[in-house]
């Protein structure tokens, strides 16, 4: 037999395993390869001949739970980010177009001169 790649064997393969398994792209093959394992230089039998085995019913409940937190929390974090900018832009130009021409050259100015530091920092007297 062969170790797959990727794998649970040291940390690095094991945060590249969960990196995959949260993208969901052929995660399945991960998850079959964990629960067929047995043990260090054991060979890993499928399932269906393995009968019970704690070891397998928990590695099931451990994807089955790291996908649907990994899924949810990612989702509202990326849905969130996107909120937040859309009503950030929104507030940001509605509160510029009710402004007259005048009004809205010395935001700009105002925005310039809080942007803008001093090239040289003068001496005391």
């Amino acid at each position: 037999w062969f170790t797959p790649i990727p794998n649970f064997d040291n940390a690095g393969n094991a945060i590249w395993a969960l990196f995959v398994i949260s993208t969901l792209e052929d995660w399945q093959s991960i998850f079959y390869n964990a629960v067929d394992s047995r043990g260090i230089f054991l060979q890993p039998i499928q399932r269906e001949r393995q009968g019970y085995s704690w070891r397998a019913d928990f590695s099931m409940v451990y994807f089955v739970l790291f996908i649907i937190v990994n899924v949810v929390l990612m989702t509202n974090l990326f849905v969130g980010v996107v909120c937040s900018e859309f009503a950030t832009k929104k507030k940001h130009k509605e509160r510029l177009t009710n402004l007259t021409k005048e009004q809205k050259e010395w935001v700009m100015v105002q925005q310039l001169l809080t942007q803008h530091k001093p090239s040289r920092v003068p001496r005391e007297p």
